[in-house]
């Protein structure tokens, strides 16, 4: 794989109105999220809820190329997962240049006119050039701070 471009932070916040999966009870739902099939994260599983809340962000390395995050929700059962619903949202379109996306994601129907719910998701993009540069800032600071201690009252500036 190409080198780091960026870094992207992905907080899915909660969902709301998901389709139940499940006979007996409420979903199970937890989130995958990918860019490339090769490497998927997922968050926590909420028990028995259509609503649930997650809270939780995810942070991916971003390669040359990369252009879409991929959303799937599940209802975890004991002998593996049904399907909620999934979304992919364009970050090129919605997310780059901009930095900051703050939406809620329709999860469609495989016909997409209706919906299994929808995705409270923040996502937040910064490029490598703006991490070395917040880098340089910390260590600035940090500099500035040694050299401006206090000093003794008896102490005059030409001591130093």
């Amino acid at each position: 794989m190409s080198h780091i471009e960026g870094v992207l932070y992905v907080t899915i916040v909660e969902a709301r109105k998901l389709k139940d999966k499940d006979i007996v009870g409420k979903d199970d739902a937890y989130v995958e999220l990918y860019l490339d099939k090769d490497y998927k994260q997922r968050t926590k599983t909420i028990k028995d809820t259509n609503n649930p809340t997650w809270n939780e962000t995810l942070t991916f390395n971003l390669h040359k190329h990369q252009d879409e995050l991929h959303i799937h929700v599940y209802d975890e059962d004991v002998a593996g997962r049904d399907s909620i619903g999934s979304a992919t949202i364009n970050l090129k379109k919605h997310v780059f240049g901009k930095g900051r996306y703050d939406e809620w994601v329709k999860l469609p129907t495989h016909l997409g006119l209706s919906s299994h719910g929808e995705v409270h998701v923040i996502i937040e993009h910064r490029n490598k050039l703006i991490n070395k540069t917040a880098l340089i800032a910390k260590r600035s600071f940090v500099q500035l701070f040694v050299y401006i201690l206090p000093f003794n009252k008896s102490d005059s500036l030409t001591n130093y």
